[in-house]
């Protein structure tokens, strides 16, 4: 079951996610592709119609190491050793579980930005691309 955490905290949760991957990846000199090292994906979800049970059954089909963050209407999740084809596929089994309501985002380090800032970028330009808003500034 995925963790709930506060909305306050998803930017210092990602910025030390990031951190951590990158110091990973150094400390242990890989040169080939691992995404359980070099991947962290986030999925915006957007239903108008999300309800406290669905916010829990989605929980239960997460790993223990994610994390769920809610603002509104509105799913965070952030997913640590993630790539973005996993990213996407539990985005649309969330999706399904919601209905036609739900539509969703995904970025994944470092593929869409290998800062915080350049992750929020490139999920700021796929919302406007897709008219979906996004609580994060």
């Amino acid at each position: 079951m995925a963790q709930f955490v506060s909305f306050e905290d998803l930017q210092a949760i990602i910025r030390h996610e990031i951190g951590k991957l990158k110091r990973l990846k150094r400390d242990l000199s890989l040169a080939e592709h691992i995404p359980a090292v070099d991947n962290l994906s986030l999925v915006v979800l957007y239903s108008k119609h999300l309800s406290k049970q669905h916010l829990e059954n989605i929980s239960k089909s997460m790993r223990e190491s994610d994390m769920i963050f809610q603002h509104g209407s509105h799913i965070i999740c952030l997913l640590p050793g993630t790539d973005k084809e996993g990213a996407i596929h539990l985005a649309e089994g969330i999706r399904d579980f919601l209905g036609e309501e739900g539509h969703y985002i995904v970025v994944t380090y470092p593929e869409d930005g290998e800062s915080y800032e350049d992750l929020i970028s490139s999920l700021k330009l796929y919302s406007e691309q897709k008219g979906i808003p996004i609580p994060i500034n």
